[in-house]
């Protein structure tokens, strides 16, 4: 299993993520309503934009494209609320801003934006 990689900034934790409800739930004729699990999903988890240089945008753009096949293959990473090690999958191609006009021309720094998700 691919890690993210070491020359990369670390993710920007914190993040927010918000484990979804797994319930599902079924009004009764009478009495309580009844609660059961319905299946296991995955948790969508908001990263913030991380400031990247060229040489940085190159590792991720070969590190999304060809290490995880265009996204398709998971990856390890350490939970942001545990620091257990988890797999992760990009939700969206990774999109790419200017950090400053003078940046942009010089091509030295750019916003890397992207949202992941943790698999069960």
């Amino acid at each position: 299993m691919a890690s993210w990689p070491g020359t990369l900034p670390a993710l920007p934790f914190p993040v927010a993520f918000q484990p979804p409800d797994r319930r599902l739930r079924t009004e009764m004729g009478a009495g309580p309503d009844k609660l059961r699990t319905r299946y296991t999903r995955e948790t969508p988890v908001s990263v913030p934009p991380m400031m990247i240089t060229k040489a940085q945008y190159d590792t991720l753009e070969t590190f999304y494209v060809s290490t995880l096949a265009e996204g398709t293959l998971p990856f390890d990473h350490a939970h942001p609320a545990t620091g257990s090690t988890v797999s992760f999958r990009f939700v969206d191609r990774p999109s790419y801003r200017g950090a400053r006009p003078e940046a942009v021309v010089a091509n030295r720094l750019w916003w890397a934006s992207f949202s992941l998700e943790i698999l069960p």
